[in-house]
């Protein structure tokens, strides 16, 4: 006997006689569970199927590659797999680019917010503006007088 059997036979009448409403809920959760399982069982075994039809395909071509001594396949299969390294080469820089404009783009982000706040700060803070030009003026002289030195 199956499982479906056994709980339309033998499990759901007993639970009609014992008039239980958590039997009767108890009988329709193992059907669902016997439901799910078999779902998972009938998947898990078309995978399988799948994976010997492939292995036998497979199993055919390499017995056939293995005989034919024909040295322009050969190249062609060379020159496939050039082309497939040259295109997973590609592929990784491509992604290790896109990680690096994702990067600056949050530093980009990052500074916007840190140039925004200090021009707050600045504008805030009246005596502040004049130190800073203060100090640029100094260091433009002392490029001046640096670069007069080394002429």
């Amino acid at each position: 006997q199956t499982l479906q059997d056994l709980i339309t036979t033998q499990l759901q009448p007993a639970a009609e006689r014992v008039g239980s409403p958590n039997a009767m809920l108890l009988v329709k959760r193992y059907r669902e569970i016997l439901f799910d399982l078999s779902g998972d069982f009938e998947k898990a075994r078309l995978a399988h199927v799948r994976k010997q039809e492939r292995a036998k395909l497979l199993e055919g071509a390499r017995l056939g590659s293995s005989e034919v001594d024909d040295p322009g396949m050969e190249h062609l299969l060379r020159e496939r797999n050039h082309i497939n390294n040259s295109m997973n080469a590609a592929a990784s820089v491509i992604s290790q680019a896109s990680e690096v404009r994702a990067d600056l783009r949050l530093q980009g982000l990052s500074l916007g917010r840190v140039q925004s706040t200090m021009g707050r700060i600045a504008s805030n803070i009246p005596g502040l503006n004049t130190l800073v030009d203060k100090i640029r003026r100094k260091r433009s002289m002392d490029d001046k007088i640096v670069a007069g030195v080394i002429s």
